[in-house]
């Protein structure tokens, strides 16, 4: 037999070039650089994403859709980037934005509580559909007596073990306890020989209230961290099904003539928690006697469900309530935990409003008299301010404030975070596609990137250079601006367009939904863009076809058979830059159109523009 001579395996190497060290195991991680080596960097990131907007601004990206597309290509900083900045994210993992009370002044802000009776939830209940009311009594048990779940005991002690160490809550304040005593949300403790294992952490949260007019600008919210509660319902499968959509979903009724507002009166207090599960909610006085309360607190993670379905049930919600106590169908319901609007024609708008507030007060709700509004056509809802009269939308109050007062000039971490978020979030309120800000959305992602990786603190200060300076500004001004809603019957004419792109040419069926008469449309690709990636074809192939929809439609349903496509027209951004650029113009091409789309996704099998992109 003839032995074969043993082959000497190479040392692994690390992605810096590093030799594996020997023996088994992996190599160990690199350091990780220091809060000023990152900032360094950080800076010097910057300074090339400036050389990228110049380019940008040069022409770099530009898309050209009605004479043949020239290869579209990354530079030499994009091709080195594009893949570290698809890892980012705009939103920090495991941040906290609530604001504790720290100084003098904080601490002596008012509490905000006050004396609300309870609403009758028997009678609430009683309106439920069935399926919903079977919902609600699991989630409720599960808040109320969640000892009695089946499989309670044995989650419960896994709970407790990994919890051990948290048990030091921090007492609560003479002040505050004395004035839940006096508004009947809390009362001594009645546990007696039985106290419960699920023990609490109460603490207060500041809120700033100088936008909505109040004589006091900050004000202490109460919350009770129920953590072995929460850890327990989530042990146990539960998971919140409250439908609370993005902003966009509540825009829409910018048609309507008029809406009713209401909203409940430190909501959560006004449901009673039963005398036996109260020992569930205790806590610990600064003088080290023991209260509970007597009402549902904000912090449990099965209260925002409960006061959702309560409220949707006896506003008359199509979804919760049984048909004979429904809304009109004329008139649109939304329900927002606490928060109740209704849209439509103002006369049946008038009288749905009479009768939730005959209901309401059946039902022993309590509205608030401050944030109420009767069959009105200019009003603040969930951060934005509606004017029908105008059919415009403006940023709230308190969001354009937050945004304006900003100092880019000397900016921290945390707060450029901070305004990133927001700026996204207003740029759909005033219908902005976030991709035109393409290099920006770049640097405050590689600044919350720093930030999740402990590379930088939320107090560093990020010096940004002239030209990100000027972009963030560009796109501040953008989102202040009022979105104009024009005037959109609901019948024809409409249109359906299917879109797809091979590496041959491009295709695009339109069906006209009225005479279901079928235009056929597509043509090869030039030289330049034959190797182009498929993602950016089927850009292409979106913008040639959007470009053709005949004047006059109204509405278009739009289908593509790449997610890619399809996800980054509904974000209005991707990570790529040529891409993105594709993107925004398929979407201004639609705005400045005055249509109202929607993007779908169709398989490949079934989409009719297969054939004439080949």
């Amino acid at each position: 037999t003839r032995h074969c001579r043993p082959v000497k395996k190479k040392k692994k190497k690390t992605k810096a070039g590093r030799r594996c060290r020997p023996g088994p195991g992996p190599c160990p991680p690199p350091p990780r650089p220091s809060s000023a080596t990152a900032a360094k960097r950080l800076g010097a990131d910057l300074a090339v994403f400036d050389e990228a907007v110049a380019a940008e601004a040069a022409g770099a990206f530009e898309v050209l859709a009605e004479r043949p597309h020239p290869a579209v290509s990354l530079d030499a900083v994009e091709a080195a980037m594009l893949d570290y900045a698809n890892r980012y994210s705009l939103t920090r993992r495991g941040q906290r934005r609530a604001r504790l009370p720290r100084t003098d002044r904080e601490k002596a802000a008012p509490l905000h509580v006050s004396p609300v009776k309870t609403l009758d939830e028997a009678a609430i209940r009683a309106r439920m559909q069935p399926q919903v009311r079977e919902r609600y009594d699991g989630v409720r048990q599960l808040c109320f007596d969640p000892l009695s779940v089946p499989g309670a005991e044995a989650a419960l002690t896994s709970v407790l073990s990994e919890l051990a160490h948290r048990k030091d809550a921090p007492r609560v304040p003479l002040s505050h306890v004395e004035k839940l005593r006096s508004c009947a949300i809390s009362e001594p403790s009645s546990t007696g020989g039985s106290p419960s294992p699920l023990y609490n952490v109460l603490f207060t949260v500041l809120e700033d209230k100088a936008a909505a007019g109040c004589t006091d600008p900050i004000r202490q919210r109460l919350i009770m961290w129920t953590l072995v509660a929460n850890a327990l319902a989530q042990r146990l499968g539960y998971e919140a099904q409250v439908d609370l959509r993005h902003i966009s979903a509540y825009l829409d009724p910018i048609r309507s003539s008029c809406a009713t507002l209401r909203d409940l009166q430190c909501g959560f207090y006004q449901l009673d928690i039963p005398f036996e599960a109260r020992r569930h909610f205790t806590f610990t006085a600064a003088d080290g006697s023991l209260h509970q309360l007597c009402r549902l607190p904000m912090g449990h993670t099965c209260a925002p469900e409960l006061m959702h379905t309560l409220l949707a049930t006896a506003a008359g919600h199509p979804d919760f309530a049984l048909p004979a106590y429904c809304v009109s169908p004329s008139v649109k319901c939304e329900i927002f935990i606490d928060n109740v609007r209704l849209s439509g024609p103002m006369t049946a708008v008038r009288e749905q409003t009479a009768r939730l507030d005959r209901d309401a007060a059946a039902l022993g709700l309590t509205w608030k008299a401050a944030d109420s509004a009767t069959c009105s056509r200019a009003y603040e809802f969930l951060g934005v301010r509606f004017d029908h009269c105008s059919r415009e939308l403006r940023l709230g109050q308190k969001l354009a404030r937050r945004i304006a007062e900003v100092d880019l000039s000397e900016v921290t971490a945390g707060a450029l975070e901070s305004l990133g978020g927001r700026l996204l979030h207003a740029s759909a309120i005033s219908g902005v596609s976030p991709g035109k800000f393409y290099f920006a959305i770049k640097t405050l992602k590689r600044v919350t990137n720093a930030l999740n990786k402990g590379a930088l603190k939320a107090d560093a200060s990020v010096s940004l250079t002239g030209c990100m300076v000027s972009s963030l500004e560009a796109w501040r001004h953008a989102v202040a601006a009022p979105r104009r809603y024009y005037e959109r019957p609901d019948l024809p004419p409409s249109m359906t367009a299917f879109v797809d792109a091979s590496l041959d040419g491009w295709g695009g069926v339109l069906v006209d939904n009225q005479t279901f008469a079928v235009s056929i449309i597509g043509a090869s690709w030039p030289a330049a863009l034959r190797k182009s990636h498929i993602n950016l074809l089927e850009a292409h192939a979106l913008v040639h076809t959007v470009r053709r929809i005949p004047h006059g439609v109204r509405s278009l349903s739009i289908f593509v058979d790449k997610t890619s496509v399809q996800g980054a027209a509904r974000k209005g951004m991707s990570p790529s830059a040529p891409l993105n650029a594709l993107i925004v113009d398929a979407l201004s091409v639609l705005r400045d159109a005055r249509l109202t789309f929607s993007l779908k996704y169709v398989k490949s099998a079934c989409n009719p523009a297969d054939v004439p992109s080949r």
